[in-house]
């Protein structure tokens, strides 16, 4: 699948969350809880869209855990992502009429979904809620839903500040421990009795202690004593660090706190410190609250009567440090026991003497062996011959002393540094004779070099890979040292700021404050500060940043100036800003819904929080149900308290409930309320709030009432009629039934009588026996009317040879008329057996049949056609039906216009539509006043398999 920029750039953003198949979390699974609460929907989702699938981050109500992209009703809400997507009806929308999901079991029916837009405005998902019903949201339901929508971006916003925090602290750690190992081996003094080792040793303690004024700044132990070692205030890290909060350590003495061992130390350290007017570095063993004990390093600096002290833990650094310090001291030994050896060369003869010390570091001559300069060039490294060659010439050419240092190849291929100097020594004639001078190895001292520089390349390095910047200035306030990440920060180059005042990128409002903070820093009053300030981009933009500054003072305590950190929080600024609004935009929601909602602890059930509507609802106020939890249950009918009551204890036992009470309010007033429990559990299962969400009912319950009572009216009436119809049709045919005995009789005492009157008699006997069975068919219309609507007519299925039927039912009924008319049959398709009742089809043919015989004075024609379901039309071209009349077909008792000679009751064609609809069909009537009329039923044709044809 191909995208296009815009999406691809919307993919690369939902990457950079890390959320696609994460672990559930309870953030996330409260919102869609509470959405298809306050929606009063079975389903809420949380979905994220990558390029081939919907993934569903939390789900309420559905079982599965992703879809198709290409399904997915998330991938039009998307595409506007300003605005909320609402599906009423899926099955009339042509976007997902033939969705699978809109198809599937369960249906997905109605959708609304809320996209979730990060703050570079991309639609990574939706917050979506689903129904398998038809419906829509009210007004409140989709502000609601908008509100939860950015609370789930909020914990995204969250979410992607945490892994960037989370990786720049993993950054300062491995940064840390590489910076700690290298002020680890950073220190050492290196002792010798030339003039240039003690050189080396000042540049050495130099670039030591620039590494330690930086790596002050990362000690996170603070306190503040009295001469005693009371502790006056301290930080928070006594608590991370150590276990101790702030009131088991403040006016306690920090001696109570250390190694039996350690206290003696500690207080001739104190007491020195105190003669001296400052204070030094001290190790010592201090005490956790668990009983163990760390190793602690303290820097503190003595100001009037008050030690401001500073540590680190170097527990786990202790060993390593110990064997250091070991070597360091062997190595000290070493350099102090090395004398330095004597040389005498003879220019002419070229013949080089050495004393004992020199042969020791060539390592193979005893003092007696006579060596030239030829000799010599064998035991130094190739690529230092040069420098050889080059003091021979300088000797030869007269010059009055000589330098130099090269490195030498031992007989067991070790490589020592040796470094010389040396003067002319004249004949009698004043020309050059011999020269004679000193050597020293000094390979220790090189090798230190070379690790210090070592280290001082990975510190620069290090330090200009930081993500923060690191700073150092003068006492005027002037930038003397930055590192890269100040490009990144401000927008200047480290060229354009260095030389100029810290106070220049601040933002205006800042300036001030902390250019004081900068002068009492410089005054002694504290040895560091921390704070957050508003710096101001070369773009015009704003960055904010946490400062921790920190003095840089000589050995005697004079400031030379200061030395910190700056680091970029903007990220988590806008993240706890995020986090604010979030808040502000839930207590909004919760205070304009109508519905109350209510917070309890899982622990102690103690109420955490009641949302304004309480008191719309109860007529009580937030205060007094905060004062007295129950003032809300005594409300309740007495009798629906026991309902409520059990509700209520399975709401405290963890279980959710629903469950329906009045409440008789203050104002007299009583109300229906339906209430909802539910809770919110850790991932282990464990709960960890109770939430419920309660409304008033009234409303509806007063018009399910009027919907009862409706109904019961109905059913009276039903019954009624229905005993009507049948009380009728018992007190009608009875009489029909003497009567026609009656003329049996009649007609039987006739035949017996004179012949002469038989005529007459029998032609007003005919007309009265027509007049019964009209009246009989009428009763059996009306009798099968109420049958029908008491639900007593049964249709029972079978397959039957239609063909066969129709042609039984014209032979049977239709064969032998007095006119010598007949139906006319005709068959399309290929015919096949079709599931029907063949009483109520036998009757729904007489009738349509007897119809087109009475109204026309043609043949009536039937046609059957078999194909995706059978067709039967029966025709007529007889007097038609008025086109004002067609609408009222199918009312009751209702004739047209033009039939009113014609015998009929109004009942038939009601009576023969219901027998269709029985079978799953229906009915349809074309008709033209004087052209005729076209009756046409349809009904399904069934069958498990390929219907088989029937044969001809």
């Amino acid at each position: 699948m191909r995208f296009s920029d815009t999406e691809q750039e919307r993919l690369n953003a939902l990457a950079g969350y890390h959320i696609l198949d994460s672990l559930s979390e309870e953030a996330y699974d409260t919102i869609t809880q509470l959405a298809s609460q306050l929606c009063e929907t079975p389903v809420s989702l949380i979905t994220f869209l990558d390029d081939q699938r919907q993934w569903f981050k939390s789900v309420y109500g559905f079982s599965v855990r992703q879809t198709h992209r290409e399904h997915s009703f998330c991938t039009h809400a998307i595409l506007h992502p300003d605005q909320i997507m609402e599906v009423p009806d899926a099955r009339i929308d042509k976007r997902f009429a033939h969705n699978p999901l809109t198809l599937g079991d369960p249906p997905v029916i109605f959708y609304a979904g809320v996209p979730l837009v990060d703050q570079s405005g991309h639609a990574l998902g939706t917050l979506c809620v689903i129904d398998h019903r038809p419906r829509q949201l009210s007004a409140r339901q989709i502000t609601a839903l908008k509100g939860l929508a950015r609370q789930v971006e909020s914990l995204l916003t969250l979410r992607r500040t945490k892994l960037l925090l989370e990786k720049a602290n993993q950054q300062l750690q491995e940064k840390n421990g590489m910076l700690q190992a290298i002020v680890s081996h950073g220190y050492g003094d290196l002792v010798t009795n030339h003039a240039q080792w003690q050189l080396a040793e000042d540049e050495l303690i130099q670039r030591s202690r620039q590494l330690r004024v930086f790596f002050d700044s990362s000690l996170d132990l603070h306190c503040i004593t009295d001469t005693r070692g009371v502790i006056m205030q301290l930080n928070r890290s006594w608590e991370t660090m150590l276990g101790y909060s702030t009131a088991e350590v403040q006016k306690q003495s920090i001696l109570t706190f250390l190694h039996p061992d350690d206290v003696a130390a500690t207080q001739a350290a104190i007491q020195g410190a105190l003669d001296r007017k400052r204070a030094d570095k001290l190790i010592n063993r201090i005490r956790a609250k668990d009983g163990t004990y760390r190793l602690i390093e303290w820097h503190a600096v003595l100001d009037g009567n008050l030690f401001y002290t500073s540590a680190r833990n170097i527990t786990e650094a202790s060993e390593t440090a110990l064997k250091l310090r070991t070597a360091n001291e062997r190595l000290e030994l070493a350099t102090r026991a090395a004398k330095q050896g004597i040389w005498e060369y003879e220019i002419d003869s070229e013949k080089l003497t050495l004393d004992q010390r020199l042969y020791e570091i060539l390592g193979d001559l005893s003092e007696d062996t006579i060596l030239c300069f030829a000799d010599l060039l064998t035991y130094i490294y190739p690529d230092d011959h040069e420098s050889l060659v080059h003091i021979k010439t300088v000797l030869e050419n007269g010059a009055e002393s000589v330098e130099s240092e090269f490195r030498i190849v031992r007989p067991d291929a070790a490589i020592r540094y040796v470094q010389t100097k040396g003067i002319i020594v004249g004949g009698n004639d004043g020309n050059p004779q011999r020269a004679v001078g000193v050597a020293w190895d000094v390979t220790e001292r090189k090798e230190a070099e070379l690790v210090l520089h070592q280290r001082t390349m990975q510190y620069l390095a290090l330090v200009d890979n930081l993500k923060e910047v690191v700073f150092q200035t003068d006492l005027a306030g002037n930038w003397t040292f930055l590192n890269p990440y100040w490009s990144t920060l401000i927008g200047f180059t480290v060229e354009e700021s260095l030389g100029r005042p810290f106070y220049r990128h601040l933002s205006p409002r800042y300036q001030v404050q902390v250019y004081r903070l900068f002068r009492e820093l410089l005054s002694h009053r504290m040895s560091s500060f921390r704070h957050i300030i508003l710096y101001q981009h070369k773009n015009g933009d704003h960055r904010w940043a946490e400062v921790f500054v920190q003095l840089v003072a000589t050995d005697d305590g004079r400031p030379v100036g200061t030395t910190g950190t700056i680091t970029d929080i903007t990220e988590r600024k806008v993240t706890l800003d995020a986090l604010y609004e979030s808040n502000q935009l839930f207590q909004e929601f919760a205070a304009n819904i109508d519905k109350v909602i209510f917070i309890h602890s899982a622990t102690t059930f103690d109420l955490l929080y009641i949302n304004p509507a309480f008191e719309r609802v109860f007529g009580l106020s937030t205060e007094q149900l905060y004062r007295d939890p129950n003032s809300s249950f005594r409300l309740v009918l007495d009798e629906d308290k026991p309902a409520a009551s059990q509700a209520l204890m399975r709401y405290q036992d963890g279980e959710p409930s629903v469950v329906e009470y009045r409440i008789r309010k203050p104002d007299g007033s009583i109300r229906w309320i339906s209430s909802r429990t539910f809770v919110i559990r850790t991932r282990i299962g464990k709960p960890m709030r109770y939430i419920g969400i309660a409304s008033d009912i009234t409303d509806q319950k007063e018009k399910e009432l009027v919907l009862q009572q409706s109904l019961a009216r109905e059913q009276e009436l039903n019954r009624m009629k229905s005993q009507f119809v049948a009380t009728a049709s018992h007190e009608f045919r009875t009489p029909m039934a003497t009567i026609q005995s009656s003329l049996d009789l009649i007609r039987l005492h006739l035949e017996r009588s004179t012949q002469g009157v038989l005529p007459a008699i029998n032609r007003h006997l005919g007309i009265i026996e027509r007049e019964i069975t009209n009246f009989s068919e009428l009763m059996a219309d009306i009798l099968t009317i109420g049958k029908i609507d008491a639900g007593k007519i049964s249709c029972s299925l079978r397959p039957v040879d239609v063909q066969a039927l129709v042609k039984e039912v014209v032979a049977t009924h239709f064969g032998e008329r007095n006119d010598n008319r007949n139906v006319e049959i005709g068959v399309s398709g290929i015919p096949q057996a079709v599931c029907l009742d063949t009483k109520l089809i036998t009757h729904v043919l007489i009738n349509l049949l007897a119809n087109a015989f009475k109204f026309s004075q043609n043949n009536p024609e039937l046609h059957l056609t078999f194909g995706r379901e059978l067709s039967v039309a029966v025709i007529d071209r007889g007097i038609g039906i008025p086109a004002e009349d067609m609408p009222h077909l199918f009312e009751t008792f209702f004739r047209a216009g033009n039939v009113v000679n014609i015998q009929g009751s109004g009942l038939g064609l009601i009576i023969v539509r219901q027998f269709i609809e029985l079978h799953g069909g229906s009915l349809h009537i074309d008709s033209v006043e004087g052209r005729g009329t076209t009756v046409t039923f349809t009904l399904p044709i069934e069958s498990e398999r390929p219907a088989e044809p029937l044969e001809p």
